[in-house]
């Protein structure tokens, strides 16, 4: 990305920070959105094929042209844009796509004098802010260690009656934007909301720097946006997520939301699962009644093949909060002890009776495959499809993989493209073993799940029960990759 900033409309873009400003708000942007801005900014009013822009924007990695339309409508969603009527991203047929407005450069530490006067104490003001924050995430961000090392026992824990009606406001909002399933008014995405938390906390630590609240929800925040990626980001954070951990119970041994985090980190990045299921416990006797806790508990018991556990940990959660009879663990259970049929008719209850979620259609597409039913798991591979906003065009061509050669050639093509998006089989490296297994590829499979082990990618712990690998379960190669896999 460059180090300058860039006007257009109503915006400034600076992509050194990945923000978006606007004299009603400003967000951060993910960074492969913003790495496609940036290139848009640089390249105005110019047709830009869609091979050019997947070699700037993916630096070289295998993606197809699938990822690029994903960014694209992400882009057109923050900005308002239309595609039939657009203001900002014109497609181009058969080509790619053209970034319509002019566009000014501003350099970052000069204004630039053809700026109106009153954008221009705007713009001040914006920059001032980003500068800011950049400094803020890099002072607070790059020193976890010696902000919650062994030595953090200097501070004292400060209760949120101490802090100021202002203080409380922001932690409220901060900690609704972790916690809202759906994203908040002008976010396009979970992960906008939750990188807004973080700054929202780090400006209340600047005034207030022992809120318990504010250090555990950066790290609450942090662990969402690696869960978010497929887990693909979480190990990039792990340290600083079990020092704020750390730091908590220091002060507080029985805090039960940094038991319930620190257990879950150490599952799900470390592969720690003894001492995960330490604080397991420990967080149980906590927060007795802490619904999420009983959820996350119930997936690691069913990754240790612990299945009954889980499902009385579960119907214990169902006794004291019926209202999480909405949640699918039940039906993971099912399907991890080999009980598809069960899971399906658990998967269509809730289907029939809750507001339709992402993960029916994930469960469905998976039983399918498990239980050699293709046309159940292409029914809900292409609500997956269509839902990730690709081409109608790309759909039609895996409708006919399909009807060609049922889910082994779909998935056999899909493993081909080297698809980046989560269609129901995870993320890669496992979406790609899981292809490959499908697809009889066995060496491919081990080869990918291999990749999954060495970037410890959280779902490759449940390998030891997954049906889904049965058909390669003997391949001396797999049970040799088993054995790296804590059970």
């Amino acid at each position: 990305m460059t180090d300058c900033s860039y006007q257009f409309n109503d915006y400034l873009f600076n992509p050194v920070q990945s923000q978006l400003c606007r004299p009603d708000g400003d967000r951060v942007l993910e960074y492969r959105i913003a790495t496609l801005l940036d290139y848009f900014c640089r390249h105005p009013q110019q047709p830009l094929t869609k091979e050019t822009l997947l070699q700037e924007v993916w630096a070289g990695r295998v993606v197809n042209e699938d990822s690029l339309s994903v960014a694209v409508s992400k882009l057109r969603k923050i900005l308002g844009d239309n595609r039939s009527d657009p203001h900002y991203i014109k497609t181009i047929p058969g080509v790619g796509y053209q970034w319509l407005p002019q566009v000014e450069k501003v350099d970052c530490k000069e204004e630039h004098p053809v700026i109106t006067q009153r954008k221009k104490g705007w713009l001040e003001q914006e920059y001032l802010r980003a500068t800011m924050l950049a400094i803020v995430i890099v002072v607070f961000g790059l020193t976890g260690w010696f902000t919650y090392g062994r030595d953090a026992g200097l501070f004292a824990v400060n209760p949120n009656e101490l802090l100021s009606p202002d203080a409380r406001g922001q932690l409220l909002k901060a900690s609704t934007l972790l916690t809202s399933p759906e994203p908040g008014p002008g976010s396009g995405t979970k992960e906008d909301d939750y990188l807004q938390a973080i700054a929202i906390y780090r400006d209340i630590l600047k005034e207030y720097p022992d809120t318990i609240d504010a250090h555990l929800g950066i790290a609450e925040a942090k662990y969402n946006i690696g869960v978010a990626s497929g887990y693909r980001v979480l190990s990039q954070h792990d340290d600083e997520i079990l020092s704020i951990a750390d730091y908590i119970l220091e002060r507080e041994p029985t805090h039960g939301r940094a038991l319930i985090l620190k257990a879950k980190t150490l599952f799900s990045t470390r592969w720690e699962l003894d001492e995960a299921e330490r604080y397991y416990a420990r967080a149980l006797e906590a927060m007795p009644d802490n619904a999420s806790l009983y959820l996350g508990y119930t997936e690691f018991l069913i990754a240790r093949g612990r299945f009954d556990d889980a499902e009385a940990l579960l119907q214990e959660l169902r006794r004291r909060q019926p209202d999480y009879y909405r949640y699918l663990n039940l039906a993971l259970i099912y399907m991890m002890r080999g009980e598809p049929e069960r899971a399906v008719a658990e998967t269509q209850r809730l289907i029939n009776s809750e507001i339709a979620s992402d993960t029916h259609n994930y469960s469905l597409q998976r039983l399918g495959v498990i239980m050699g039913d293709d046309d159940l798991a292409m029914e809900h591979f292409l609500i997956i499809a269509r839902q990730q906003d690709l081409a109608p065009e790309t759909v039609a061509g895996y409708q006919n993989t399909f009807q060609r050669g049922g889910i082994k050639a779909l998935y056999s093509q899909l493993l081909d493209e080297k698809t980046e998006l989560n269609l129901g089989q995870y993320v890669p490296p496992i979406s790609w073993a899981r292809y490959a297994v499908v697809a009889g590829r066995t060496e491919e499979a081990v080869h990918w799940l291999e990749q999954g082990v060495a970037e410890r990618q959280a779902m490759v712990l449940f390998t030891h029960v997954d049906p889904h690998y049965d058909p390669i379960r003997n391949h001396p190669g797999f049970q040799a990759l088993l054995a790296k896999i804590p059970h």
